[in-house]
C-alpha cells in the first residue's frame, strides 16, 4: 500500500534526532570536564564519576530538547499523506496545527507526554544502575557456573524483564499521546492545515493506512490514557512488540559484562 517509501517515513526527523544526540554527547563531558589534551576525550573515570544523578539529568535536558522531533516523528509516520523529503513547510503544516505552529510550545503541554517522557526518563537510568550492578561476570568455563552466577543471572533477568514491563507501556502512550494534535478550541472547524491536506497526494484514497483516534475526544492526561486504553482495547495493547526493546537491552548486558576487566584476565 505504501510501498518502500513507507519505510522510512519519519527518517529526517531520526537522522535530526541522531546528529542532536552525538552533539549532546561530545558537547556535554567536555564543557564539564575539559579534556586532557588537545583533541582527546575527557577520561573516562571523570566521566562515571558523575554517577546517576548525572544519568537522569542527562536523560531529562535529552527529551526536554528532542520532545518536538520526537513528536514529528510519530506524527510523519502515522500520516496518511506523501511527504517530500525536502518540503519542510509542507510537512509542518501537515502534521502541525496552525495553533501548534504559532504557538510551538503547545507541543509540551500536550496532555500526559510530558509526564510519559519524564517518567521515561527516570526509569530508564535507574533500573539500569541495578542491572549494572547484579550483572555477572560471562563465565570462561562450565567450572564457573555456580550457584552465585545463576543467582546474579536470574535477578538480572528479572530486572529487565520489570525495565521492559514498565518502559514499554510508557513508549506505547507517548506515542499515543505524541499524535493527539493540539488546538486552539475544543472545535476543531478552523483550526485545520489551511487546506494542504486536501492537495497532498496520499497512500490509498480508498482504504485509511492507520486509524486514529477522533480528535473531539481527546485524552486529557497519562492517566486517562492509560484507563481509557486498558478499557478498550485490553492490557495487552500496552505490551504490543514488547520484545523490540527486551532483546537489545538484555543483548547490551551481555556486550557490557564481557568488557569486565576480569574477564579478560
Amino acid at each position: 500500500m505504501q510501498g518502500w517509501a513507507g519505510f522510512y517515513k519519519g527518517a529526517v526527523p531520526e537522522l535530526l534526532t541522531g546528529g542532536l544526540l552525538l552533539v549532546l554527547l561530545t558537547i556535554v563531558p567536555i564543557l564539564l570536564y575539559g579534556t586532557d589534551s588537545p583533541g582527546t576525550w575527557p577520561d573516562k573515570a571523570k566521566l562515571e564519576a558523575l554517577g546517576y544523578p548525572a544519568m537522569v539529568a542527562f536523560s531529562c535536558a535529552t527529551l526536554l530538547i528532542s520532545l518536538p522531533i520526537t513528536v514529528l516523528t510519530y506524527r510523519i509516520i502515522v500520516t496518511p499523506h506523501k511527504l517530500s523529503w525536502l518540503g519542510l513547510r509542507q510537512s509542518l503544516c501537515t502534521v502541525l496545527t496552525p495553533t501548534e505552529r504559532t504557538r510551538p510550545w503547545m507541543l509540551y503541554q500536550t496532555p500526559g507526554l510530558l509526564v510519559a517522557q519524564l517518567l521515561n526518563a527516570v526509569v530508564t537510568p535507574s533500573l539500569m544502575v541495578f542491572q549494572r550492578f547484579v550483572l555477572p561476570d560471562i563465565p570462561r568455563s562450565r567450572g564457573e557456573i555456580d550457584f552465585r552466577f545463576i543467582l546474579q543471572f536470574s535477578v538480572y533477568v528479572i530486572l529487565i524483564i520489570l525495565e521492559t514491563s514498565i518502559v514499554v507501556p510508557l513508549q506505547i502512550i507517548s506515542t499515543r499521546l505524541a499524535l493527539q494534535r493540539n488546538h486552539a478550541s475544543q472545535t476543531h472547524s478552523q483550526d485545520g492545515t489551511n487546506g494542504i491536506e486536501s492537495v497532498l497526494p496520499v497512500y490509498s484514497a480508498e482504504e485509511d493506512v492507520i486509524g486514529l483516534r477522533d480528535e473531539n475526544d481527546p485524552y486529557t492526561s497519562f492517566f486517562d490514557c492509560l484507563k481509557r486504553m486498558i478499557s478498550e482495547e485490553g492490557v495487552a495493547t500496552l505490551f504490543r512488540a514488547w520484545w523490540i526493546t527486551f532483546i537489545p537491552v538484555f543483548a547490551a548486558g551481555i556486550l557490557d559484562a564481557g568488557k569486565k576487566p576480569n574477564f579478560h584476565t
